[in-house]
């Protein structure tokens, strides 16, 4: 298991290594590794046998509400900007182009 760290770390070198740094390019391969890196750890772990206890669904349930209400609340804050975003007339946007003309 040892000698697969040398290999492993000359890959990921190899990947990342001749980006220029804060490059979109660079953004997504380093998107693209991790993706991949997590899609290796899901597929490639055995079995766990591992309990779940009783409180874990109230926590799953307690973090979904809390997401929910976030969500709610963005909205609730920015409802304004939303509702001008989607309900913007075509033609008051042409108007005021020729008045600044």
């Amino acid at each position: 298991m040892a000698c697969l760290g040398q290999p492993v770390r000359a890959f990921l070198r190899s990947l990342v290594g001749n980006l220029e740094r804060g490059s979109m390019t660079h953004i997504k391969r380093i998107f693209g590794l991790f993706g991949l890196t997590t899609l290796a750890f899901v597929l490639l772990t055995g079995d766990a046998h591992a309990y779940i206890d009783t409180s874990t669904g109230s926590y799953i349930v307690q973090i979904l509400l809390a997401g929910l209400m976030g969500i709610m609340l963005t909205l609730k804050v920015f409802w304004r900007q939303v509702k001008a975003y989607f309900s913007k007339d075509k033609t008051t946007n042409d108007k005021s182009e020729d008045k600044t003309d």
